[in-house]
């Protein structure tokens, strides 16, 4: 089966503030039902049909902010049930869920929670004070904290968790991976990406590619939790090759952001005023827009350049042994950093890194030295 996200934003408006997030300080308003029913046929008529979506496809929809419990409750509950009713009957398969910072009382926090039948993630950061509201990062954690011991008390959900690497995150990395793996939460570590915020503070891909090398050494000792972008490539390389029978490596397939070459194919971003892109990061940099779904536009020559990065990456990405698990790197990277969507990202070293450590795991290579 093939796989497809589609990221939903129905405001980039936040009840919080995080230094390093596109949508800090944003005050925009959000999209109307009407239009989202709009935006929804025109993708389900018009845009899906071009990106060959079929009954082969999986669709995962996934609600994102700003910040989703902004939306009213009663209009959130009409849109996603028809998102649900529209776009579920073009494929094979279908879920939705939402990221949400949880920040909001016990009760929504539940009713968000069962809306999207527990797939429900939380961004995280315990130690840099980033997210904060009116300046304060104590109230933040306060109010997170009692959601997450709602959920864990009413629903016995404990959320996965998205942990964004920049200058000010990275000393506590290796203590956050530690947190995840006694909690037992899943966590996603996203390098920070320069279309975000003006006031990102990345690290240099060396110093990334030493964090994250000490990083799956941590997690490679027990295995016991998901820590992405680990767990889906130590799984694909170590089923390079093999039948896949038990249907893993395909569910693997759509944690992979953002190792995949073809992700014109895999992925589609809906924004508040109806623009199109290929993702969420796309979508805050601005980048390749691919029309509008409330206006009925689609920007399919963009689209199609897009769709030909598989065939069109840098030699050394083409070359390079670990191709197929890697895909090239994140196109939103590659743009970032050399405005080319088919150069190699910047972030090269650190995915190599990974790389090496998990065939170090596998017993295939020795251990590179740090």
């Amino acid at each position: 089966m093939k796989f497809l996200t589609l990221h939903v934003r129905l405001t980039r408006d936040c009840n919080a503030h995080c230094s390093y997030c596109s949508s800090a300080g944003v005050s925009e308003g959000r999209m109307s039902v009407e239009d989202f029913r709009s935006a929804i046929d025109f993708i389900a008529d018009r845009v899906l049909p071009r990106m060959g979506i079929s009954p082969s496809h999986f669709l995962t929809v996934e609600y994102l902010g700003g910040e989703v419990l902004v939306v009213p409750p009663s209009d959130l509950k009409e849109c996603v049930s028809y998102a649900r009713a529209r776009l579920g009957l073009i494929v094979g398969g279908f879920r939705d869920g939402a990221q949400s910072n949880l920040i909001g009382t016990p009760r929504r926090v539940i009713d968000l929670h069962d809306l999207f039948e527990g797939n429900l993630g939380t961004s995280w950061d315990r130690h840099s004070g980033q997210r904060h509201i009116k300046g304060s990062a104590q109230i933040y954690q306060g109010i997170l904290d009692r959601s997450l011991r709602s959920l864990s008390d009413e629903r016995g959900h404990v959320p996965g968790r998205v942990l964004v690497i920049d200058a000010a995150t990275a000393p506590h990395l290796l203590n956050e991976v530690a947190d995840s793996i006694d909690g037992g939460y899943d966590l996603v570590l996203r390098p920070v990406f320069q279309g975000g915020s003006p006031d990102v503070d990345a690290i240099p891909p060396a110093q990334l590619a030493d964090l994250m090398r000490a990083a799956y050494r941590l997690w490679s000792d027990t295995k016991l939790n998901r820590i992405e972008p680990f767990s889906s490539l130590h799984h694909r390389r170590a089923q390079r090759g093999l039948t896949d029978v038990s249907g893993a490596r395909s569910a693997l397939s759509r944690s992979g952001c953002p190792f995949q070459s073809d992700c014109a194919f895999k992925s589609l971003s809906l924004d508040p005023d109806g623009t199109l892109h290929v993702c969420q990061e796309m979508a805050d940099a601005g980048h390749y827009p691919l029309g509008n779904a409330i206006t009925g536009t689609f920007d399919e020559p963009t689209w199609r350049l897009l769709a030909r990065r598989t065939m069109h990456l840098s030699e050394s990405c083409a070359a390079c042994e670990w191709r197929d698990e890697c895909g090239g790197g994140c196109m939103n990277e590659a743009i970032e950093a050399f405005n080319d969507p088919f150069a190699k990202t910047e972030l090269c070293p650190a995915w190599k890194a990974i790389f090496a450590e998990i065939e170090a795991d596998l017993g295939t290579m020795p251990t590179p030295s740090s």
